[in-house]
Parts: structure tokens; sequence; C-alpha cells
């Protein structure tokens, strides 16, 4: 996920994230999985995600370092409906 430099910090990747989550939950899966670059791993940890394991990635001369990340979900918070 991605959100352009200009448009960063407005809440636009929370909103997206929660409603990727929810679908996700929908779907009964249980677990979400990313691999984080070092500039998004702060936002994927404040939604709940924690480090499994770092990946080191090199394409010719080019050498990255990305955070694959996991986060349970709780399915039957993100999937109840509230009734009033």
């Amino acid at each position: 996920m991605f959100v352009h430099a200009h448009q960063q910090k407005k809440g636009i990747a929370r909103i997206l994230f929660e409603s990727l989550e929810k679908q996700a939950c929908l779907m009964m899966l249980s677990n979400l999985f990313v691999s984080a670059s070092i500039s998004a791993r702060p936002f994927f940890q404040k939604m709940g995600f924690e480090l499994q394991k770092v990946e080191r990635i090199s394409l010719g001369n080019v050498h990255f370092e990305n955070w694959y990340m996991q986060k349970p979900l709780d399915l039957e918070a993100k999937t109840q409906t509230h009734t009033v």
C-alpha cells in the first residue's frame, strides 16, 4: 500500500488499511502479513503488526531491507454487527 508523499499524514493509509482489515475478517482470514519498507514500518506497527523477521533483498548492486510483519486478526470483534 502506498500513499503519495503529498497526501501522507491525512489518515488515508489508516482508512485504506481499516477497510482491508474488515474485508479480511469477513473472509475469515486469521492473519495479515506485510513486507514493510523502512519508511512504512512505523505505520504497520501502529496498526498492530509485529516483526517476524528482517528480509534482505538485493537487485544487482542495490540492497534493500524489508521487515516481514504479521498481525493476528480478531475475527469476532471485526465481524460483529451492532443493532440499535
